[in-house]
């Protein structure tokens, strides 16, 4: 009987743990920790510092037209429209212009968190995410964005997902077999990522 042609299931690179794809490998009572400490960090300020922005009234006024049908004003502003969509959309849970926007920024905010982890992770390590989380949960600059009724947190947010996305788009942090380079130690942690490694093989593989 002929054996099958190709590569064996034992001669491929075995794929990263789900665990470590889902959470980067750090436990689940740390996400819980860092989550409630971002998110209750920023309710906080919010409430001691009760006092609407001059820029949070401009998107709060662009919310109560969204709201009241009339997007005319959201496309004339040269603003990203997603706050003041956010903000009309949690109104009728709110109750109140003024908290409705504070809600979105404290929630912005507080889930940052996740996609600064997940990118420390992959750079530098369970160490390090951790450090970075516990930094941006509680330092003061991102905890006032973030409690306050502006676009600046929710714009934020989606940077650090498009800072993810892009790391692993680009295998920042993964050898050749899918672990992260950060595991290795500083060698791996500096060496240069699986992306700028792959190609050269596969060029050799061609010629």
């Amino acid at each position: 009987m002929v054996p099958p042609s190709g590569p064996s299931a034992a001669s491929l690179p075995a794929s990263p743990p789900r665990e470590t794809l889902a959470t980067g490998g750090i436990r689940g009572h740390w996400w819980i920790a860092l989550l409630a400490l971002s998110i209750a960090a920023r309710a906080v300020a919010a409430w001691n510092d009760p006092v609407l922005p001059r820029d949070g009234v401009l998107f709060l006024g662009l919310a109560r037209s969204v709201s009241e049908g009339d997007f005319s004003p959201l496309l004339r502003n040269p603003q990203h429209p997603l706050y003041p969509i956010a903000a009309a959309l949690i109104h009728p849970l709110a109750g109140a212009w003024d908290l409705a926007g504070v809600a979105v920024s404290v929630l912005a905010g507080g889930l940052t968190v996740v996609p600064v982890i997940l990118v420390a992770r992959r750079v530098a390590g369970p160490f390090a995410a951790l450090l970075a989380g516990w930094v941006f949960a509680a330092s003061r600059y991102p905890v006032a964005t973030g409690a306050e009724a502006i676009a600046d947190a929710l714009e934020g947010l989606l940077f650090a997902w498009a800072a993810h996305a892009g790391a692993r788009a680009l295998r920042l942090g993964e050898t050749a077999g899918g672990k992260s380079d950060a595991a290795l130690g500083p060698a791996g942690a500096f060496s240069p990522p699986a992306s700028s490694r792959a190609p050269r093989s596969w060029l050799a593989r061609r010629g």
